[in-house]
Order: structure tokens, then sequence, then C-alpha cells
């Protein structure tokens, strides 16, 4: 910050007035944050009433005379800031002091001159003008003097003198102190402005302060003069707007407008008048002012790069004008609807939106990249399966339609369930759609494993990309060009598989469960589950976890190598290994299991994190987990069990029915971050940006402060969802957190979920909030999480239940939880409702978490 003593330090001579036009305008040091938004709105053409700014030289030459500085710094040194009363009476005199000091000519003079060449005594507003206004860690905004239709060159020098003195206001001086600017360093310039007679007044916010959202625009309006808004004495009338896909008015509330501030004709100032009633019960702006107010406000966003803005505006004979605009500050913005270029689904009015899916899918945080990659490939899946299958009217002899019951109920907020199972369905027009299904496309019903053995096959050889050691011999544009290709085949795999997952292979599992129960046992809840369990063919994720294992026992059964695991962690533990012949045996095994499974091992659906591959001490927590239990079971014997258990109830209900992935382009965009790293402060900032964002800044090699900001902004919120900080509304209605459930107290401590996997077993409960915490999760013990994806796997070796807060019956950790045995429930923030370390009873039949009290 620029200070008395170094300004100073300038040979040039003083200026003391600048109009807005001027070149020096826009120098916060000369004309402080509000005098240079208003230079730079006025050289951009925008409406800004003219005026012109005293500026900090004028302070300076007042205050150095008579040694006004030395007297003013004398008390406030002196000052308690922990005595309230103290503050004010001793600020007060330095204001006085301020008040009674003659202004030097030499800044009268250009006061004088410059005011005659607004007009004919014209009324003015005479605004403070901090150096310090409106930085990032702090704002200044408000707390130095105003002062509004100030008439005549006498009162105007007047009314800057007043703003000068507010430097040195209780309020003012407090602040300083409490965030540490020196009171000899911070000046003030003042700005002097043709007085809008406003008829209508008011603040726009070109980013949403309330929701952060980058694509909503806030405003504010009442009747005369914003003095009344400001002050809040008021309640304004309140439009909210989306800027995307198009502009428009998403709501309006109308606020009660009781007063106004206008000019007082009999003298300099203001005066309040008592609004009348129909001018209360009506809007302040119509419909089409809010759209060309907002339209305005996008254009002063795009001249302050992007940034979000705070704006002043007055309406005047129907003639807007800009009174100032500002960063918005407080606000911690990340941009996330820059990430919606892709979005092909239009936001419908008052359409609830729900995360549930995605929570099924995406588990944890999604960095920026991700989304923009996978999102826009998941999209396209949706959309192609949407154009496949129409939208029928599924109407028709109203029956209890039991595919909601098993599969779409945990979706939906608990207060839909009952109509949802109540509505109307028509097994004719169902059937009418998949004979839709079957016109256009006909291999879709040749079956999964014919799409599995094409994918196997495009995956082992184009899809496996070229070694990472030949991306660096690509130029910028081959490798970009790679990438999209590399993408474009994921793309692929989504439109090819979409459908048969999400449409066809529910639709089977809802037949399954509608044959269960009419022809089988409508007693027999578990059915279900038990025909689920377990896979017919041992799984990618399967055979790892038995890759795993093995590794676990060499550890196990070696001195060596389990007194090394003990001693080191992580590559530590690897780099060991070539100190003995048990460790390099252990390290060839090890490099064969990375060769076939080095793209997993964290939630791997986000490139953002690390593979085993990267990363040795994913492994060492897996091994970790595994080896708390001295002699660990292979879990392929656990495996053949479950499928014992599986086959055995397929039989038996055959019996009485016949009497009655991923990850393909991580490596080719890690090449970006090297490539940048002089533009960004650490090589993973690239996955906060998104695809678009991150390809511009590829081809321009400048770094925008907005690019910074979206990347910090991002990267905070990013870090939030990972540690489980923040906990993100289930539903959505037009962009605003919905509350839709209705909270089920417990009875007897006892919670109501979903059951996902049959058991019952009574164990301490671990509440795990990240992966990397995998660690203080003991055996025997109930692991309670969001989530789980396959980084989670070894730690199933140990666990005696699973609580998920979302999913459902098929979420990954159900279906582990099936194949390992051991009871499970989803209930929704179970994080939060079950204590960490608590005595609890999981019971996958009764779908309910009990919470014993305390022994």
């Amino acid at each position: 910050m620029t200070g008395l003593h170094d300004l100073k330090e300038t040979n040039s001579p003083p200026v003391y007035v600048l109009p807005f036009d001027s070149p020096d305008s826009v120098t916060k040091a000369t004309v402080g944050g509000k005098g240079a938004n208003l230079g730079a709105l006025t050289q951009a053409n925008f409406p800004v009433p003219e005026g012109f700014t005293i500026t900090t030289s004028s302070y300076r030459a007042f205050v150095d005379q008579n040694g006004l500085t030395t007297k003013l710094l004398a008390i406030v040194d002196k000052i308690d800031f922990d005595d309230a009363e103290e503050v004010e009476r001793e600020t007060s005199k330095m204001r006085q002091l301020v008040m009674q000091t003659p202004m030097p000519l030499q800044v009268t003079a250009p006061i004088t001159s410059y005011y005659s060449k607004l007009g004919s005594s014209p009324y003015v507003a005479v605004r403070s003008s901090g150096t310090a206004e409106d930085l990032a860690e702090a704002s200044f905004a408000g707390l130095h003097d105003t002062l509004l239709d100030i008439r005549g060159p006498e009162a105007v020098i007047d009314a800057v003198r007043e703003c000068w003195a507010s430097l040195w206001s209780g309020r003012a001086t407090s602040y300083r102190q409490r965030n540490g600017f020196g009171h000899s360093e911070v000046d003030i310039a003042v700005v002097v402005q043709r007085m809008v007679a406003s008829d209508v007044s008011g603040v726009m916010f070109t980013g949403n302060p309330l929701t952060s959202a980058t694509d909503e625009i806030v405003i504010n309006s009442s009747w005369g003069l914003g003095e009344a808004l400001v002050s809040g004495m008021i309640n304004p009338d309140n439009f909210v707007l989306k800027t995307y896909p198009i502009l428009r008015i998403r709501d309006r509330v109308l606020g009660d407008k009781e007063k106004a501030v206008r000019r007082d004709s009999r003298a300099n100032g203001t005066k309040v008048e008592v609004v009348e009633e129909s001018e209360r019960v009506r809007f302040s702006l119509s419909d089409h002012i809010a759209l060309k107010l907002a339209r305005l406000g996008l254009r002063i966003q795009e001249h302050y790069d992007g940034f979000p803005q705070d704006i002043e505006w007055g309406i005047e004979k129907d003639e807007i004008y800009i009174l100032q605009s500002r960063p918005i500050t407080g606000v911690e913005f990340s941009w996330d609807a820059d990430l919606e270029d892709w979005q092909m689904f239009p936001e419908v009015e008052n359409t609830t939106w729900t995360r549930s899916v995605a929570d099924e899918n995406w588990t944890g945080a999604i960095s920026p990249l991700m989304y923009t990659t996978r999102g826009y490939s998941w999209a396209q899946g949706h959309e192609c399966a949407a154009e496949l299958w129409g939208v029928p009217e599924l109407q028709g002899k109203r029956k209890r339609f039991h595919l909601h019951c098993v599969l779409a109920l945990a979706n939906i907020p608990k207060s839909w369930h009952q109509d949802v199972q109540d509505a109307t369905f028509s097994w004719i027009s169902y059937l009418k759609l998949y004979a839709r299904v079957e016109a256009l496309r006909p291999q879709l019903y040749r079956g999964f494993d014919l799409q599995n053995k094409k994918w196997r096959h495009k995956f082992s050889t184009e899809g496996k990309g070229i070694p990472r050691a030949e991306l660096k011999e690509l130029s910028d544009r081959d490798l970009k060009n790679y990438v999209n290709r590399q993408l474009g085949i994921e793309d692929e795999y989504t439109r090819d598989m979409w459908t048969w997952f999400f449409i066809m292979a529910r639709d089977m599992l809802t037949l399954l469960s509608v044959l269960l129960h009419h022809w089988y046992d409508p007693e027999d809840k578990m059915a279900f589950q038990a025909i689920l369990t377990g896979t017919p063919r041992a799984s990618e994720t399967q055979k790892q976890n038995h890759m795993l294992w093995k590794l676990s026992q060499i550890i196990h059964k070696s001195s060596t190598l389990s007194a090394n695991f003990a001693k080191y962690e992580g590559k530590g533990f690897l780099d060991s290994c070539n100190d003995s012949d048990d460790g390099r045996a252990f390290l060839e095994s090890y490099t064969s299991f990375l060769q076939l499974y080095g793209q997993r091992g964290m939630p791997d659906r986000d490139i953002y994190f690390p593979r085993r591959c990267e990363d040795p001490a994913i492994d060492y927590l897996a091994l970790q987990a595994m080896l708390k239990t001295a002699d660990a079971p292979d879990p392929a014997v656990k495996e053949h069990e479950m499928n014992r258990v599986r086959e055995e109830y397929a039989d038996k209900v055959l019996a009485k029915v016949q009497r009655s992935v991923l990850g393909l382009f991580k490596a080719e965009l890690l090449k970006i971050g090297p490539i940048m790293y002089g533009l960004f402060e650490s090589e993973d900032d690239v996955w906060f940006l998104g695809k678009s964002e991150l390809y511009h800044l590829w081809d321009t090699r400048r770094m925008t402060p907005l690019l910074r900001a979206k990347i910090t902004g991002r990267r905070n919120d990013f870090d939030r969802m990972l540690k489980r900080e923040t906990f993100l509304p289930d539903y959505l209605i037009n962009s605003a957190a919905a509350d839709l459930d209705v909270a089920e107290e417990a009875v007897d401590g006892v919670h109501r979920g979903i059951g996902t996997a049959k058991g019952k077993v009574t164990a301490k409960a671990r509440v795990v909030r990240q992966l990397k915490d995998i660690g203080r999760v003991k055996e025997g013990e109930i692991l309670i999480v969001n989530s789980t994806d396959p980084g989670w796997t070894p730690v199933f070796h140990i666990i005696s239940g699973l609580v998920l807060e979302t999913g459902g019956i098929l979420a990954h950790g159900s279906c582990l939880a099936r194949e390992y045995g051991l009871p499970a429930v989803q209930l929704g923030k179970a994080m939060e409702l079950i204590p960490d370390g608590s005595l609890i009873t999981v019971n996958g039949e009764a779908s309910s978490v009990t919470i014993l009290p305390d022994r």
C-alpha cells in the first residue's frame, strides 16, 4: 500500500484535482478506490455522471500544514482501543481538529474551478474515496462519509473537509487498528460528482453474493435515492436474474419500500419521505428495465476482467446512471457456471434437481477438469438414451410399480415416496417403448457380453494410448488432438453402454424383484439381495484384491519384510526392499501387480487423484489394513462362499417357480502441468480449470487474474468437499437449496434407512471422511462413510459392517458388502448422526442403524 511518506518522495508537482476523464484518474494511490473506478468507467464510456476527484495530494497538503499530521498521530497513538468510550472521545477531538483547520488556497482554487464546470451551482454528491478500499483481505467501503445533494462552492469545500475528517472517525480508526493498517499509511481522496435525482435507485451484484453463483445477477431497487437502501431503513424490491443460457428474470420479490430518501429543495442535503401505499405495492423496476440494467452490469463485469461487481446505480427520467462499481468482497466465488459450457439440458423453472445419482457414481469431490470431460461424456450418454427411449406417457390402470420401491426411492425425497409408489403405470406403453428401441437399435438386445468383448478389445488397443515417455515428443497441437481422441473413445463407450446399464439393467433387476415377490416368496425380504450377491466370473476388482492379498501374505510370512513394513512408510518401504532377497522378490511381484492395476488405487473416478503407479503410499495403506488381521483370509475364498450362497438361492428360487474403469486420459493431461508450470503456482493447478479454460491457457500462455481466482476458489471448494467439511444440499430448486425430506426422529436410538446387504452386527462405529484415513479403522469395526469406490476395497477385509450415506442397493459399497457377507444400510447424513466410536447395531434386514447407550 502506498502511504504518505512513500508519495512524498516523488519529484512530480502535486496535482490536487483530476476530472474523471483524465488518464491519471485511474491511479488508485492518487484518487482512491472509488475515484479510480469512476475514472475507469467514464473512460470506458459507461453512463457515469460527470465529476472530478480531489486527490490524495490535496489531503496531504491539508494535513501537513500547521503540523496537523503530527497532532493527529499523537492522539491516535495514545488511544486504548479496548475502551469504546475513549475511542469515541479521542477520535471526536481529531475530527474537530480537521474541521477547524483552514484548507490551503492551492487546494480550494481548483476545487472551485472544476465545480463551476459542472454547471450553474449544480447539486453534487461528495464521496470519500480511500486508497485502501476494497482490498482482497479487507473492505473499507462504507467506513468514510458520503454527503448527498450539496450545492455551492463553499458547501462543497466544507463537505470535502468532512470527508477528510471521517478518516478519523471511531469506526474507521478502530477498523484500521484491528486489521493492522498503519494510521500514517492511509490516504484519502474525495469524489465530487453531479448528483442524480434518482426516481429509482439501488444496487446490482453481477454474481449472487448469497449462493456464490456467477450465472446469477441480484438487483435491489427502491424509490428515490440509494441512501434508503444502503442505510437499511427499507426492504427493497429484489430481482434474481439468470444469465445462462439466456438472460432472464428468475425470481422477483416485492419489498415494502415504506420510505424514500429524496433531495431537500429547501437546503443542502436530503430528507426522508413516507412512500404512498400505491407505490409500495408495485415494483420499482419494470422487467424491461431490470433486464437492461443486467445487460449493463454484464458489460461492466467484462470490463473488469470478468470479476463479479457490486454496482450502485440510479435512474433519472428513464436514464440509467452508474454511480459506482467495485469487485464484490467477502464472497468466495469459484465460477462453477463457467464449467457448464457443454450443458445440454435446459433449466426448467421450479424443477427439482438431486445429486443422489451423481453421489452413487461420482464419489467425493469432483475436479473441474474431470467435470468438463467425463461430465460431458456422461451427459451425452443421457442424451443418447433419451433420444433412443423417448419420453413415454406411462398412463393407464393404477398399479403399484415395484421398480420404485427397489431402485428409485433412494434418489427422491422421502416425502415423495408414497406418490411414486401409487403412481399410474401402463405396461402396454412401456412395452411399446421397448419395441421402439428394438426398431432403432436392434443390436442393443444382443446383450451385455457382446459390448464387453468389443470394449475389452478397444481398451486394450487404441484405448490404451501411447507410452507416457512418447507424450513428451508430441507438439502442443498433436498432444491436444491426442487427448481429444482419447476422450472420444470414452464418449463412444458411454453412448454404447449407457442405455444398457442405466435402463435395461435396471429394468431387468426390477423384473427380477417383481418375479421374486409374486412367484417365489413375498415374505423373504433378502431373496433379491442374495441373488445379486457374488459374481459368476471374477471381476477386475476381485482379481486386484486377490493379488493385493497375496502381496500382504509375502510380507506377513517374511520377518525381514514385516520389520521394514513397520519401520518405513509408503515409498520408504519399497526402497528398503532393494536391500534383501525377500524384498527383491516382493518388488518383482509388486511390479507385475502395477503392470495390471497401476491405474487404480484411489477415488479413481476423478483424474485429480494419484494412481498407485504414481503414489506407493496408496498400496501401503491397503496392505496395512490387510495386515491388521494376523491370518487375513484369501478374498477369493470368501468370494467362492458368496457365489455358493447365490447359486443355492438361485436353485431354490427356480425350483419353487417351476413347481409354481476408466481414467483413459489422465496420463495425456499430465504433460500439460509441467508444460505450463511457469504459469501455475503448483503443478496440480491443472485440475481446477475446465477443459476449454485449460486449452485457452495452453494456447495463450497467459495466466489472467480471473483464471488464478478460479483456481483458488475451486480448489478451496474441492478441499472442503474432500475433507467432508461442508455438506451440500440433497436437492436444488432454482439453484437454491431445498429441504424436501421430512426429518425422521430416531426412536430409542434407531435410525431407519435402506437395507442394502443382509445380516446383523453390533460393533464400534468408525466414521471415516477421507480414504487417506482408512488406517484409523480397526478389525471388527463398522465403517461409516459417505460412499466408496475401488480404493476402499482393502478395508472390507477387516470391517464387520457398513453404513453408507448415498448409493442404494447397486452402490459400490453395497455390492462389496454383499460379496464379503457384511450387513449394510444406506442412511442419509450417517456421518452426522452416528458419533465416531459409538457402539451401534447395523441390521440389513430391518434397514436400521441403532445407536446403543454407552456401557
